[in-house]
């Protein structure tokens, strides 16, 4: 669980898949962090992360919305935008 000044608490689940030796993580937990800040790697292998915000705290872009509505699976590289903060910056 990280803590945004924009997104509120921000949990990151980092999932290693096949062949993943390891998942370093960086940040301990309940600190805060930066947009494009490195948070962890992992060490070798496939992997995923999943991010869950507070309601409202991400205004999702519109062709992940579609995407999700249609049930698709979404490619995105590391520093693609995915969404923005509604509040103020």
């Amino acid at each position: 669980r990280l803590q945004h000044p924009n997104f509120g608490q921000v949990a990151f689940v980092a999932v290693g898949a096949t062949l993943v030796g390891s998942v370093q993580l960086l940040k301990e937990a309940d600190s805060t962090f930066d947009k494009g800040e490195c948070y962890g790697y992992f060490q070798y292998g496939g992997s995923t992360c999943v991010i869950i915000t507070e309601p409202g705290a991400v205004s999702w872009d519109a062709d992940l919305l579609d995407a999700s509505a249609r049930g698709l699976e979404t490619y995105v590289r590391m520093g693609e935008q995915v969404g923005v903060s509604p509040a103020p910056a």
